[in-house]
């Protein structure tokens, strides 16, 4: 998105500052891409992890911050862009005429001379242009009047307290030993609330400016909240929808899924409840063979547990589907059970079991929603047993029955390795915070899958994973 029309190139590559000093440190141009890509998710999450990984005993920004840092500098820069041109023309370079009045023309062309040289623009970085000749106006949307407004936004970002983390990317320490640069940005202020207008929202550019960080100095999402409710009015609906797209990030991010359940819902039916239509009830849609289907009596099986309960009840290793003793299906035949429905009838995810040993169950078995594939599992004896057991039930009236519900593969099945394009995928993570540092679960040689961290540690639920 083209955040404002001031700009054919945007100054930073980010849209918030970032310093020369920081560019290599960190490698951000190795990191981000250069160019970028258009869309900047998936750089931003490798600068966090090049963040974290230097911090040396600071707390870095996550990537769902470095986004809702962007989308703040957008924002402020549309307004920026929306007063200068439109609300009041010159007003930057009359603004810097005073300056040079105030401070000498030599104290304001040095200082921004150093300003380009520390934050220097995107030409500088990816087209090895000459910070000197920004301020000359040989690049595109460049000149002195531009290094104003860059300048200016970065003392706006530099004292907001919800960047604090994001700090070392823009840390203008060293630009504050010269000496003219905070006399010039509150000066500027100060010229901009005394001699030029105020725009559409009828306050000075810099209180407006500083207005979201004074309402929420501690978060940055407080402050993106704080644009959509007040700011809504300045801001195409475009850059509103990327607002909000960072604040839907931004509450991702800090949801915690963990801590005990509360009471399940319970749904009634019957006449004078919700569920129930007098006037349109459901009719049946049994199958051509409706008259076993109406009077079914439907035995369930957990068939590893059912396994297990036949070997201790008959004194003798009851492991496959073919050991089944005739005598339990006599018995169910004897009770009027027409049907039986195997539960874990399939080849099991051998992810599911690590994943539930690791968390500290060690005789865990995999999940019967967690399959490899839909073939009978080979522990029961595979389809050959299955064969056994279904016509030993026929011969009693039992019909066998099971379920097969497409979804419920474990992240390591044959669909996952042999068919990914069966499964809604991204090229990145749906939210910035989530992290997959844990070890590979899948047992081939040429797929790794890792879930995501928050399962882990409790704090998420793992609702996607990575292959």
């Amino acid at each position: 998105m083209k955040t404002h029309p001031l700009l054919e190139r945007d100054y930073f590559i980010l849209d918030f500052p970032v310093s020369q000093a920081a560019w290599t440190r960190y490698g951000v141009g190795d990191v981000l891409g250069v160019p970028p890509a258009a869309d900047v998710s998936a750089g931003l999450r490798r600068l966090a992890r090049r963040l974290e990984e230097t911090a040396a005993g600071r707390v870095p920004p996550p990537a769902e911050d470095l986004l809702a840092l962007r989308t703040l500098n957008q924002a402020l820069h549309w307004v920026c862009a929306r007063y200068f041109l439109v609300e009041n023309p010159g007003a930057l370079a009359r603004g810097r005429r005073r300056a040079a009045d105030r401070l000498g023309a030599g104290a304001v062309n040095a200082l921004l001379h150093a300003f380009v040289e520390m934050y220097p623009p995107a030409e500088t970085l990816l087209d090895d242009e000459p910070a000197a000749g920004f301020l000359a106006g040989t690049a595109p949307a460049a000149g002195p009047e531009r290094a104003v407004l860059e300048l200016l936004l970065l003392f706006v970002n530099a004292v907001n307290p919800a960047a604090r983390k994001a700090r070392p990317l823009f840390d203008d320490d060293e630009l504050r030993r010269h000496a003219p640069y905070l006399p010039f940005v509150t000066g500027l202020g100060d010229d901009l609330e005394r001699h030029e207008p105020p725009g559409s929202a009828g306050v000075p550019l810099l209180t407006l400016l500083r207005a979201p960080m004074q309402a929420s100095p501690d978060s940055l999402a407080g402050q993106l909240r704080y644009m959509r409710e007040h700011w809504a009015d300045l801001l195409p609906d475009e850059l509103l929808t990327v607002l909000q797209r960072s604040l839907d990030v931004l509450t991702e991010a800090d949801a915690r899924r963990g801590g005990e359940p509360g009471p399940p819902p319970v749904l009634e039916f019957g006449p004078g409840t919700a569920a129930w239509d007098e006037a349109a009830p459901e009719p049946e849609a049994f199958s051509r063979d409706a008259d076993w289907m109406s009077n079914v009596v439907l035995m369930a099986k957990s068939v590893y547990v059912w396994l297990d309960q036949l070997g201790k009840r008959h004194g003798r290793p009851v492991t496959t589907l073919r050991d089944v003793p005739d005598e339990a299906l006599d018995q169910l035949a004897r009770w009027g059970v027409t049907g039986l429905w195997l539960i874990g009838l399939w080849e099991r995810s051998t992810a599911s079991r690590a994943i539930k040993q690791w968390m500290g169950n060690p005789d865990a078995a995999a999940s019967a929603y967690a399959l490899d594939d839909y073939r009978i599992a080979s522990d029961l004896g595979g389809e050959e047993a299955w064969r056994d057991l279904r016509d030993r039930a026929w011969q009693r009236g039992l019909r066998l029955a099971s379920d097969m519900v497409p979804n419920h593969m474990g992240v390591d099945s044959r669909w996952v390795v042999e068919h990914p394009e069966y499964f809604l995928q991204l090229e990145q993570p749906p939210y910035p915070a989530y992290r997959y540092t844990g070890d590979d679960l899948c047992g081939d040689a040429e797929v790794a899958v890792r879930i995501e961290d928050g399962y882990w540690d409790h704090t998420d639920a793992a609702v996607v994973f990575q292959r």
